[in-house]
């Protein structure tokens, strides 16, 4: 559906990178091409997407290279620029610097850029965000603790005095994450933690608060296996969801029913998608909105 792509700083990934975890648990940026994090098939060049909402015509363009990722973007509202967004990458697909081109003036204006500090195996070591005016504004650093652990340190411009958050990450033997634990300022775990569980590409997400359960959150990918209870909440309010999907692996309904006390919310959605010839679908029909995509291949 509608696609926002955030200037993610850094993405910790949750899906198997198709190593054991003494080989990548020291590496956990989610490095997988973009067309494959938008669920796009084939070798894809460009994406137009164009929708409505709230009365205003949009229109999103996407460039790929020929590895998959992301050249530019831009969003086009009401026929205006409201941005144009550069990519540059290094040798091993990470983000090293965005640029923006805004409406007014059409100034190109560097908005980050990211080093990163590898070491001879090409595990992450460190990794250091600067800002437009050249300024540092946080270095995180990753740590090695066990085989299927590390931890990660950030610190706010640079300076290793001025610790701000600690985490350990456990990995599986897929390097997916199964644990995530905040350190920081404590030494030892305390009782807010969460939990993390697959069902082939989507994971569920268990967050622990006083010890407790209190939320349940999904990253849904392309899988029909998707349970249907969704979110438990600490007030009480529980989400229950139920999915259906096609062959395609895009979802064609999906009923929400929200309780909270004894009141009941109820609310369904159907989707319907025309494709083309590769698999990718160029026209999405929901009970909101009208989608409709141009796809161009390198082949």
């Amino acid at each position: 559906m509608r696609r926002f792509l955030l200037i993610v700083l850094v993405a910790i990934s949750l899906v198997s990178c198709g190593k054991k975890a003494r080989e990548c648990a020291v590496s956990p940026i989610d490095t997988r091409p973009d067309t494959q994090k938008m669920f796009l098939k084939g070798s894809v060049r460009y994406l137009d997407e164009n929708y409505t909402q709230y009365g205003v015509k949009y229109t999103y363009h996407y460039k790929f290279n020929e590895f998959g990722y992301l050249e530019s973007e831009e969003l086009i509202g009401n026929g205006e620029r409201e941005y144009l967004r550069k990519y540059i990458y290094d040798e091993t697909g990470y983000n090293l610097l965005e640029t923006d081109i805004y409406t007014d003036d059409n100034d190109t204006i560097v908005d980050s850029w990211i080093i990163y500090d590898t070491d001879v195996n090409g595990s992450l070591l460190e990794i250091s965000n600067y800002a437009a005016d050249s300024s540092l504004q946080f270095t995180q650093v990753y740590k090695k603790i066990d085989l299927d652990k590390i931890e990660i340190s950030t610190y706010m411009a640079g300076n290793k005095d001025s610790l701000s958050r600690c985490d350990v990450i456990t990995y599986d033997e897929q390097c997916r994450k199964i644990k995530s634990e905040n350190m920081f300022p404590f030494t030892t775990p305390q009782d807010n933690w969460s939990e993390f569980v697959y069902y082939g590409d989507t994971c569920r997400e268990d967050f622990y608060f006083n010890g407790e359960l209190d939320m349940q959150r999904y990253v849904i990918g392309k899988n029909s296996e998707l349970p249907n209870r969704l979110i438990i909440e600490s007030d009480n309010t529980v989400t229950d969801i139920k999915y259906s999907y096609n062959r395609y692996g895009d979802e064609t309904d999906m009923v929400r029913r929200i309780t909270e006390n004894e009141d009941e919310l109820l609310y369904e959605t159907k989707t319907e998608y025309d494709y083309d010839s590769i698999g990718n679908w160029v026209e999405c029909i929901d009970t909101e909105h009208t989608i409709t995509r141009t796809i161009g291949y390198y082949n």
